[in-house]
């Protein structure tokens, strides 16, 4: 399976502002997490991943693998490219066609 491209770039770009943001918020507990951030902290939280696999190992930059931070980034960029395609092959139909049961014939 190929991966859309541009999809892909989205998902990482989300991804990664997602956890600077939560890497924000555990350096300065006085930074705000926006909802979609404190939802996603909650889950993996709960499911026990910082605790396993904490946001930050001690010599991140000196190592030949990726950090911590990445492979979260990897994680979530996967789920966020799953909806993302989801919804471009799912598109919502418009109101027209939810009535009638067909497409609006585009001129």
């Amino acid at each position: 399976m190929k991966l859309d491209n541009e999809l892909k770039q989205l998902s990482l770009d989300w991804a990664e502002k997602t956890i600077n943001a939560l890497e924000s918020a555990f350096s300065d507990p006085t930074v705000g997490l926006d909802k979609e951030s404190k939802k996603i902290f909650r889950e993996l939280q709960n499911w026990g991943w910082f605790s396993k696999v904490p946001l930050h190992t001690p010599g991140d930059e000196q190592e030949k693998c990726p950090s911590n931070a990445e492979i979260y980034i990897l994680m979530l960029a996967m789920e966020k490219y799953r909806q993302l395609k989801w919804v471009r092959d799912h598109p919502t139909p418009s109101k027209w066609e939810r009535v009638t049961g067909q497409k609006l014939k585009k001129e």
